[in-house]
């Protein structure tokens, strides 16, 4: 099944598989209407909720960010570390290194979603 997906922007995706797909999602960047990240989904609900789950992951230009971002698979000793060496993080003791990453990572996050358009379309 060959179903194409046409965004405001004039983006399309166009979706190959099996599956009966009835919403497609993208995320779009506000300062360029660049597409940075696309799919398709069953519903209009899950779409929604890709999208808003794929936003951590793509990388948005207009969000200026280096370093590290908190994933939650390593140990604290690790988030320690990495805290003091991107982030300069004079603090002592796992759970508040974790912590600090934990909240960067909430900050980078809604920078994101205010640079970017998420559009879900149904099909």
């Amino acid at each position: 099944m060959t179903i194409t997906a046409t965004f405001s922007n004039g983006f399309t995706d166009t979706y190959k598989g099996d599956r009966a797909v009835k919403a497609a999602w993208a995320i779009i960047d506000r300062a360029t209407g660049k597409t940075l990240n696309s799919g398709h989904s069953l519903d209009r609900a899950t779409a929604q909720k890709t999208a808003d789950g794929n936003l951590r992951n793509t990388a948005v230009p207009s969000v200026n960010h280096s370093g590290y971002a908190y994933t939650g698979r390593a140990t604290p000793g690790y988030y320690a570390k990495q805290a003091r060496e991107y982030y300069g993080w004079t603090g002592k003791g796992d759970r508040e290194a974790l912590n600090f990453l934990k909240a960067n990572n909430a900050d980078i996050t809604a920078r994101k979603r205010a640079a970017v358009i998420i559009e879900v379309i149904d099909l």
